[in-house]
This record gives structure tokens, sequence and C-alpha cells, in this order.
């Protein structure tokens, strides 16, 4: 598969058609909660690190964004990642 298709439902009978949040090659992610702040965590391919192959891939988390009306924005992948967060 070259390409997703993403929707959503509130009633499983009007569904609402989203922009794809990361490539079909970037599969695996996840979204999480943490501290009032939502993070993708995905993995990349191994192209994005200098000594990566094919058959390597490298975690990422990256924070996730909404727009107004909840929806996602598409992710942005950075090679830094997120700050770390601070101990309470």
């Amino acid at each position: 598969m070259n390409e997703w298709l993403v929707f959503s439902s509130l009633d499983m009978v009007t569904w609402t058609e989203h922009a794809v949040p990361l490539r079909a090659k970037d599969f695996k992610w996840a979204i999480i909660d943490f501290k009032g702040k939502s993070y993708f965590i995905y993995q990349n391919g191994g192209g994005v690190q200098p000594h990566g192959g094919s058959f390597r891939r490298s975690v990422a988390v990256d924070e996730l964004f909404y727009n107004p009306d909840g929806t996602m924005k598409q992710v942005v992948m950075t090679s830094e990642g997120v700050k770390p967060a601070k101990a309470e």
C-alpha cells in the first residue's frame, strides 16, 4: 500500500476525512499524552540516521499539535526530537 486514507467518526455512520499524519513508510507509531502535551512516537527509516541502512530503524518522538477543530496537524519529523520532561 503506497498511501493511507485517514477517517474518523463519532457515530460510525458519518465519516470525516483527515490529512495523513505521516507517509506509509513511517508506519509504526503511537500517540501518548504526558503532562498536558501530546506526543507522536514513530519509527523513522534508516536513511535519516547517518549510519542507518535499509533494514535499520530508529525511534523518533515529536510533539503533536492539533487544529482548532480537534484534528491533528501533520507531524514534522525533526532530528532533535523533544526536550526532556522536567522532574516534579
